[in-house]
C-alpha cells in the first residue's frame, strides 16, 4: 500500500548518520567507533595480565575465581592468534570486567577495572 500524503511522515536527519529502519519493530542499533582495535587489544591484554594474578585476592566466590581465570587464559590464547577474533575478545573481555566489578568495592578492583574501559 502506498503511502498517502496524509500519512507520510517527513524525517529529516542533520550530521552522520548510518542506518534508518522504518516500519520495523524489534530493531536494535548500537553505535561507536571501532578506533584503533591494536589499541583495544593492547589494552585488554593489560587488563587481563593485570587481573588474572589479582583473582584470588578479590573476595570473590572460588567458582567466579576459576570462570575469570578460564576467561583471561582464552582471552591471552586468543590474542596469540595470527588473527585474533577481535569481537570474542571484547566479548570475554566485557565478562571478565563484569566479573571483576562485583569485587568493585576494593581498591584493587578499582584500579584493574580503569585499565580497560571496555
Amino acid at each position: 500500500m502506498e503511502p498517502t500524503p496524509e500519512s507520510a511522515q517527513r524525517i529529516t536527519i542533520s550530521g552522520p548518520t548510518g542506518n534508518v529502519a522504518i516500519g520495523s519493530s524489534h530493531f536494535i542499533q548500537s553505535a561507536g567507533g571501532i578506533g584503533d582495535q591494536q589499541s583495544d587489544i593492547a589494552a585488554l591484554l593489560r587488563f587481563t595480565q593485570a587481573a588474572a594474578p589479582a583473582l584470588p585476592q578479590l573476595g570473590l566466590a572460588p567458582a567466579q575465581v576459576q570462570a575469570a581465570s578460564v576467561i583471561a587464559a582464552e582471552i591471552d590464547q586468543l590474542a596469540q592468534a595470527s588473527a585474533p577474533d577481535h569481537p570474542k575478545m571484547r566479548a570475554l573481555g566485557l565478562t571478565l570486567r563484569s566479573i571483576v566489578e562485583t569485587a568493585a568495592s576494593s581498591a584493587l578492583a578499582a584500579g584493574l577495572t580503569s585499565l580497560w574501559a571496555g
